[in-house]
């Protein structure tokens, strides 16, 4: 489905829940030659794209030795794409991990799963870069989609044990690991404890003023 330089980062920050590994002929195209054989994994909620990336590498392995031995038996014929069913999987640039807070909190939470740890998924706070390294969407607790209702995406909010965030759909997203910008990862409430976050604060998109 994805073809280009960066398939798997781009299945998991569209939100896919499979992914796989073709062997294929080549022809001209970017990955439009006819295909000999595939095999698919899930994708789970939570995966980062290497732990996808690692599982991957071993369905490779054991899926070219099959193709090798079905091409040196004869009974290996490859099947045509369906073009159609193609998505551009663009190679990575430093800008694709800017968080736009204004996004979905399950859009965000899939990009802090696709680019770590390149190129990251990056905010600002007190004009400082911080990376973002894992995360997770906030359970729908009344109380808490009630305040993000009243709160514009990018705010920040503290609790003694967490750090999570506004994001454009009014659900909090938790901020489990988080790099401030030439320090080492820590904890997202240790990082809150830290930093002495104060109401009303917000993570910044980095092409903000």
């Amino acid at each position: 489905k994805y073809r280009g330089a960066a398939p798997v980062h781009w299945a998991i920050a569209h939100g896919e829940t499979k992914t796989g590994v073709c062997t294929m002929r080549l022809d001209e195209g970017l990955d439009t030659g006819p295909v000999f054989l595939c095999e698919e994994t899930g994708i789970g909620p939570e995966e980062s794209v290497q732990q996808v990336y690692d599982r991957l590498a071993e369905i490779g392995s054991g899926l070219m030795v099959k193709t090798v031995e079905g091409f040196l038996s004869g009974t290996l014929r490859p099947t045509p794409q369906d073009n159609s069913q193609a998505t551009f999987a663009p190679i990575l640039q430093k800008e694709h991990g800017f968080i736009e807070w204004t996004m979905r909190a399950n859009e965000i939470h899939n990009r802090v799963r696709a680019f770590n740890p390149w190129p990251g998924a990056v905010t600002k706070f007190h004009g400082g870069i911080c990376k973002i390294l894992r995360s997770r969407v906030a359970d729908p607790d009344p109380a808490l989609r009630s305040l993000g209702q009243r709160t514009e995406p990018g705010t920040i909010v503290v609790s003694k044990r967490s750090l999570a965030v506004v994001c454009g759909d009014s659900v909090l997203l938790e901020i489990l690991s988080i790099q401030p910008e030439n320090r080492k990862p820590v904890a997202g409430a240790d990082f809150a404890n830290g930093a002495r976050i104060q109401p009303g604060e917000k993570f910044q998109t980095l092409m903000d003023n």
